[in-house]
């Protein structure tokens, strides 16, 4: 844990100060603390978050794809993955790419709703996924799977109801 705390004064410091030295330092530290506790799933959405925050979301991506390589099982990594490209989807215009995005966050959130199915935001977000797939079908699977784990989920709701008024039209 001292790397982790190395890391997270560093990140501080970077945002205080914007400063690149300690941003590189504070990933420095943060992957330091992974190599000695791969386990510590906490470490991996610090240094993400870290990432992000840089608008290096690439660096991010491979960050938690190395961390899959070594344990595909690893449910953090899985959902960092599939939140970034989630997020990616909305910021592109070009088709290919967002068709890339929305395959890649399925992927990660099927595997995510499939060992973790009490996961009603994984739901949501895998339903979310489909109704930009134009999957209408099982994105209101999706999304009923959600308000069944939690009946006043609001994002499922909400979800639900875009979905219906889309159907409508």
């Amino acid at each position: 844990y001292y790397h982790f705390a190395l890391g997270h004064l560093h990140a501080e410091l970077a945002r205080s100060y914007r400063s690149q030295d300690d941003f590189q330092k504070a990933v420095d530290h943060y992957r330091k603390a992974i190599e000695a506790d791969p386990e510590a799933e906490f470490i991996v959405g610090e240094l993400t978050d870290l990432l992000l925050q840089a608008n290096r979301w690439r660096d991010a991506v491979q960050e938690n794809e190395a961390l899959l390589r070594s344990n595909p099982d690893n449910i953090q990594a899985r959902r960092i993955l599939g939140h970034i490209y989630t997020r990616l989807i909305a910021g592109t215009t070009n088709p290919k790419e967002q068709e890339e995005y929305v395959r890649k966050g399925m992927e990660h959130y099927r595997y995510l709703t499939e060992k973790r199915p009490q996961d009603a935001e994984g739901w949501v977000r895998l339903g979310w996924l489909y109704r930009v797939s134009s999957n209408s079908l099982e994105a209101e699977k999706a999304f009923q799977k959600a308000l069944e784990l939690e009946g006043d989920n609001e994002g499922a709701l909400g979800e639900l109801a875009q979905l219906y008024a889309s159907l409508k039209e």
